[in-house]
Parts: structure tokens; C-alpha cells; sequence
């Protein structure tokens, strides 16, 4: 085997190993971002609806 044809080899063998690697790199960031994603919205929504209930609270208080 000539030189070149074995670093054509090595370079498409790396190139499938990288793209392996990335495309399974963002299926967990993308997983883990759909976990951080559900666990965040409640409580941002938490920390959302008593803002708004509070000044109403507040106003009926005064």
C-alpha cells in the first residue's frame, strides 16, 4: 500500500470516528438539554408566578 492511499484511508477512518463522536456529542448535549430543559421551565415558571400574584398581593394588602 503507497503512502497516500494509507493516509486516505487513516483520514476517512478519522473522519468517521469525529463524526461518530460529534453527531453522539450532540445527541447527549441535546438529551441533556432536553433533561435541563424540563427540569428548568418549573422552576422558572416557580419562580415567574408568585412575582405576579405578589404586587396583586401587595395592592390588596394596601
Amino acid at each position: 500500500m503507497d503512502p497516500l492511499t494509507e493516509f486516505a484511508v487513516l483520514a476517512v477512518c478519522w473522519l468517521m470516528l469525529v463524526a461518530y463522536i460529534f453527531t453522539r456529542g450532540r445527541q447527549v448535549a441535546e438529551w441533556l438539554r432536553q433533561r435541563a430543559g424540563g427540569l428548568k421551565p418549573a422552576p422558572v415558571m416557580v419562580s415567574k408566578t408568585p412575582q405576579r400574584p405578589m404586587p396583586a398581593r401587595s395592592r390588596s394588602g394596601y
